[in-house]
């Protein structure tokens, strides 16, 4: 879960400071305890960025920062403990792209206090499609946004009942609520763009596949040779579109990580050849030959590819796994010769 934290002491009086620095280490207690990953842009005294790292780092075991920020000025959070997994982005030349940045890389927007620049971080979060929970007992623009969004989220399937209880008088245990809403938040949505052409666009593509699969099982142009490798590419990205849509399912989000799918596709590209081509030197072809021209039975043909296919099907989806058998298997080859 990766929360983005915005905020501040909500007025330049700094009587206010203990009651808004506990607000911000209960919480980073809380989420350190959720295993969240943070998102942060400053380390000035009066953000809740720098209070909710402070106690955050202090209890996680293995602390994930994200300090994402304009191409200028210094470099926050400097001396960070060698624990920490840390990740620093320059992105824009000013505050108002840096923030459509962050908000993009959370999953949950976390306001503490706050004032002009805390309500603009906020209302971007909600433009791109990622909800906020404001903390409204912390006073400042916290509190409007919480007028804002509460009919939004409160009914969302999930969310804890004692939620209002955020608009009163904080104590520590609120900091609990706050981690129980982190996921139906995610899950749950009610900002995200619904994302349906995309959708249907993978539902197209897959059909094209699974009826190109057909076409070249049952009627293919080429020789046996080079049939059983298209479809072996072809059941390889199945297999990891397969994968990609369980992952989306499983962490409640339709936002795919192209990049990521691509490297596994390609991976498992690689992986399948390795897979087949020792299918293939095992001898456990149906006629005993390397002639694949004379795969004339149709039949044999069929159940080759029908092999390949689970094989490419196999290495998308089952990725990690056919890698550690293709690694035994080529260190078994190494040790015979």
């Amino acid at each position: 879960m990766k929360v983005l934290i915005v905020g501040s002491l909500p007025s330049k009086d700094s009587t206010g400071i203990e009651p808004f620095k506990k607000i911000c280490h209960d919480l980073g207690a809380k989420l350190a305890e959720a295993n969240c990953e943070l998102i942060v842009g400053s380390d000035s005294e009066n953000t809740a960025d720098r209070h909710v790292v402070d106690s955050y780092i202090s209890k996680a075991k293995t602390p994930k920062l994200a300090i994402i920020r304009p191409q200028h000025g210094d470099t926050p959070f400097p001396s960070l403990p060698d624990n920490v997994e840390k990740r620093y982005e320059r992105q824009g030349r000013a505050w108002g792209s840096s923030r459509v940045h962050q908000a993009l890389a959370s999953d949950v927007v976390i306001a503490i206090g706050g004032n002009r620049g805390t309500d603009l971080l906020a209302q971007t979060a909600l433009a791109v499609g990622r909800p906020v929970l404001p903390i409204a007992s912390a006073g400042g623009m916290a509190e409007q946004l919480w007028k804002d969004v509460q009919s939004d989220i409160a009914d969302l399937k999930g969310m804890p009942r004692n939620l209002n209880n955020l608009a009163e008088t904080w104590s520590a245990d609120h900091a609990q609520i706050v981690v129980e809403c982190l996921n139906p938040l995610k899950k749950k949505n009610p900002y995200k763009r619904s994302g349906v052409g995309k959708k249907i666009g993978n539902l197209l593509f897959t059909l094209a596949l699974l009826i190109s699969w057909i076409f070249f099982t049952t009627s293919s142009p080429f020789g046996g040779f080079v049939t059983f490798f298209i479809l072996l590419g072809f059941a390889v990205v199945l297999g990891t579109n397969l994968k990609t849509i369980l992952t989306q399912l499983d962490n409640g989000t339709d936002e795919a990580d192209f990049g990521q799918a691509l490297m596994e596709t390609t991976a498992g590209l690689i992986v399948a050849m390795g897979l087949a081509l020792l299918f293939f030197a095992g001898g456990f072809v149906v006629n005993g030959s390397w002639d694949f021209a004379a795969l004339s039975n149709q039949s044999d043909v069929l159940r080759v590819g029908i092999i390949m296919s689970l094989i490419g099907l196999s290495s998308g989806f089952l990725l990690e796994a056919a890698i550690k058998k293709l690694r035994e298997k080529l260190s078994g080859v190494l040790n015979e010769h």
